[in-house]
């Protein structure tokens, strides 16, 4: 699990290059906290606009560290919750049945609407 102060504030938070460590670092921490990772989910999860995202993706700005730490937050709050085991053990169960795919499925966004008040993307 990587922490905010894992992430030189110098060499994480600074470095303007998408492929410099720092991205990979940010990246890495976001996937843990976001598997199915896209711009707008980002600025959902740190309060920003998804252009916002967008720029912190390509380097064209700095990830602010409150940023990094919030997300970082969020992924120990995961790692305690056991959700993702929790979901798949779920969804492992019902596939395991001979009940429709669609139709987990359909509860799977129902959830997902449930939760952000949004449809699947």
């Amino acid at each position: 699990m990587l922490t905010a102060g894992q992430i030189s504030i110098k060499h994480a938070l600074r470095m303007n290059h998408p492929e410099s460590a720092r991205m990979d670092t940010w990246q890495r921490l976001l996937q843990s906290v976001l598997p199915h990772l896209t711009t707008k989910r980002v600025g959902r999860l740190t309060g920003k606009s998804h252009r916002v995202a967008q720029k912190w993706h390509s380097g064209e700005m700095t990830v602010p560290p409150e940023v990094v730490e919030g997300v970082a937050r969020q992924q120990k709050i995961l790692a305690d919750s056991q959700l993702s085991s929790k979901l798949e053990s779920v969804i492992s169960d019902a596939l395991a049945t001979d009940l429709n795919r669609e139709i987990i499925a359909s509860h799977l966004a129902d959830q997902y609407k449930r939760v952000t008040g949004l449809e699947i993307e």
